[in-house]
Parts: C-alpha cells; sequence; structure tokens
C-alpha cells in the first residue's frame, strides 16, 4: 500500500496520514548505506491530529515498512503550517543496541558466529537471517559495537549485502540477493543520459586464503593448520602495485588449484565502474533488480545491479533516478569499451596530428621549391 500512517513514539495513537504534499515525497535507498523516506506535510481541516503526531521518533508505516522521524522541521508561511520529515528505515535504529562484550585476540568466523554474537540479547526485537555461501574470515577482538556498526562489518568482512524486513535483517551473498527482472534499459528508448565513473578505492591484487582445517591442526602453527593455502598475485600488479586485501578462509577448498580459482573470485583487480542512468519512462525499479543494458553508441551489452535509487510516490507520476553497479566479470565490458574509446580517440587525435604535420611538411617543400625557383630565376636573368 502507498498509503502513509502515523504512530506516535508511545504507540498509543495511530492515524492515517492525508493532504501532505505527493509532490515533495521521496523514498531513497543505497545498498548497505541508507534508507528513508522524505516528505512535506501541511496542516488542513482534515489532517489536524495526524498532522500533531507528526514528530521526531514517531513510526511512519510505508508499503508495509516501518521508518522512525529522525528530523521534522515545522514552520509558519503566509499563515500555513508545513513540516519538513525525513524518517530513516527502522533498520537504523539498531544502534540504539551495542553489543559491550569482547572476543579477544584474532579468530576466524563464520558469519553466523558474528551475527549471533552481535545480535545476542538486544531488546529491541531485531533478528537475523543468512541466505548464501559465505566464506570464514579473521577479525580481531571481535566486539564493543553497536548494531548499525555491526552490519557494516559483516557486509564489509563478508561482501554481504543486508536488507531489512522491518526488525527482520537478511545477510545475502549477491548471488541471492539480485533478482533479474527481465526488463531492458536502451539508451534513447527508456533513458536518454549516461554516466559512467570509475574508482580505485576498493581495488586489490594480492590476497591469501586458507582452506579447510586438518583435523590434527592443534599440533601445528601457521599456514601448517591447513591442508591447502594459497597468496593469489593478480597480473595486475605489475600496473597498480601490491594492494594486499584481508585474508579469508573457506572450509570447502582442500587443494591448492581449486582454492587458487576460488581467491581470484575475492578480490577486485580492476577499476570498480558504476553506471548512472536518467530514466526517461515509468520504469518500476526496485532495490534488489538487475537490469540489461544496451547502448549500441558506447558498445554496452552487459547485465547491471542496483546499488542506488530514488523514487517518488505513485500519486506524483516520478521518473525514478537509478545508479548501477556490477560484479567485475561484466563491469570489465564497459571497462574494455571505455578504452576502446579512448584509444580510438587517441588513433584519432594521432591521425590529425599526422595529417596536419604532412600536410606542413608539403606546405613547406611547396614554399622552399618556390622560393628555390625564384631564386634559380634570378640567376638566369
Amino acid at each position: 500500500m502507498d498509503l502513509l500512517t502515523v504512530r506516535d513514539y508511545d504507540g498509543k495513537a495511530e492515524e492515517l496520514l492525508i493532504d501532505f504534499d505527493y509532490g515533495s515525497f521521496s523514498y531513497s535507498y543505497e545498498k548497505n548505506a541508507s534508507r528513508q523516506i522524505t516528505f512535506d506535510a501541511y496542516r488542513t481541516d482534515f489532517n489536524s491530529y495526524s498532522y500533531d503526531l507528526l514528530q521526531v521518533e514517531a513510526t511512519i508505516t510505508y508499503q508495509g515498512q516501518e521508518y522512525v522521524v529522525k528530523q521534522c522541521d515545522p514552520s509558519l508561511v503566509d499563515n500555513v503550517e508545513r513540516k519538513a520529515v525525513t524518517a530513516y528505515h527502522v533498520t537504523y535504529t539498531f544502534q540504539d543496541w551495542c553489543q559491550y562484550s569482547v572476543k579477544e585476540g584474532e579468530k576466524t568466523y563464520t558469519i553466523d558466529q558474528v551475527l549471533s554474537f552481535g545480535f545476542s540479547g538486544n531488546p529491541l526485537g531485531f533478528r537475523y537471517v543468512v541466505k548464501g555461501s559465505f566464506a570464514k574470515v579473521q577479525i580481531e577482538n571481535l566486539g564493543n559495537v553497536n548494531g548499525v556498526e555491526l552490519l557494516n562489518l559483516v557486509a564489509e568482512k563478508f561482501n554481504a549485502i543486508y536488507f531489512a524486513d522491518n526488525r527482520v535483517i537478511t545477510f545475502y551473498d549477491e548471488a541471492s540477493f539480485y533478482k533479474d527482472s527481465n526488463k531492458v534499459f536502451r539508451y534513447l528508448y527508456n533513458t536518454d543520459e549516461i554516466k559512467v565513473t570509475t574508482s580505485t578505492a576498493n581495488l586489490k591484487t594480492v590476497i591469501k586464503v586458507y582452506g579447510k582445517t586438518k583435523e590434527d591442526a592443534d599440533k601445528y602453527s601457521g599456514d601448517a593448520k591447513y591442508m591447502a593455502v594459497t597468496t593469489y598475485t593478480s597480473s595486475n600488479v605489475s600496473k597498480y602495485g601490491k594492494r594486499y586485501a584481508n585474508s579469508q578462509q573457506d572450509e570447502r577448498y582442500t587443494n591448492v588449484s581449486s582454492l587458487t580459482e576460488y581467491a581470484k573470485s575475492l578480490i577486485l583487480d580492476v577499476p570498480e565502474t558504476t553506471l548512472s542512468l536518467s530514466v526517461t519512462a515509468l520504469e518500476d525499479v526496485n532495490e534488489r533488480d538487475s537490469w540489461h543494458f544496451i547502448n549500441e553508441a558506447l558498445s554496452y551489452d552487459t547485465t547491471v545491479k542496483v546499488v542506488q535509487l530514488r523514487k517518488g510516490h505513485a500519486m506524483a507520476a516520478q521518473k525514478p533516478e537509478v545508479v548501477f553497479s556490477n560484479t567485475k566479470k561484466d563491469m570489465m565490458k564497459i571497462q574494455k569499451s571505455i578504452a576502446d574509446t579512448a584509444r580510438k580517440a587517441r588513433d584519432k587525435v594521432a591521425n590529425v596530428v599526422n595529417t596536419a604535420s604532412s600536410a606542413q611538411r608539403i606546405a613547406s617543400q611547396a614554399y622552399d621549391s618556390m622560393i628555390l625557383t625564384e631564386k634559380v630565376g634570378e640567376v638566369e636573368e
């Protein structure tokens, strides 16, 4: 439902919110970072009670999800009362819980072990679910983190994506999170502006990965405790130098060959690419969507995944704003296209320069010939 209800902090009163500005309404999402709604409400003869309920820490329900008002700015202009409201998804109230306990030392954990420890004892009703496959990771001094810090820690260490259904937070690997929308973005069909950005902030070229632990591991130390150990160095080290990723472990691997292939998939050894589109049609885009993207002019033909989304209320019929990113494998197609375009541009400039140089040589030779002819003529006279 696209209707909004507002409930006071104590939970004693809840009303349907009417007469708010649909055009000002915005839902925004950024993967593993934020999820919120903003809108302007005005006092009218019909909504005075629900308008008064709009206060900080009140709860807004929108499309079945709870958002807690964190900013509510009232104003009075020309005798019209207005409130500018910003409400965060209830997920982010998890920061009000802190796991003070600490597991000292550097230890190897599964994702479930980290979450079970971090969520344990929280009085806010938050629960977690894990979907997908995750390798073990090493974490030093786990604990003394609030709930949101825990979410970010798990997202970073396990390369997980978290997304909540109210207070139930599910952690996905990328393959489990994204769903094929069976839809296409095509340049000049439903998008007319494209921006590609690249970043090396997360680029790594070296990673050490441990395989299955030996049954008699207590008799050994260091690498000898594992059935397989590999340190993978990308060929791109010649271009970007040695950039070390955190080590990881996965009990599934018992031989170096397969472990090395797995290690290759764990690092991003090329610049990360982000694709921004200006959508020209009223497309229904959702947080877990993957779309097919085609741009013949730039030779783009790949699958892209939503990482940021902004859309308005259904009553306002606004076009969504979408930012896509991608896995290394698919985005390399775009990066190759960028490189090819740059190469062609350099070749074109080189051709122009060569043509100009050739023309200059011809003109110079012609000029020299003309002078020589004139001087020879003078001699003959």
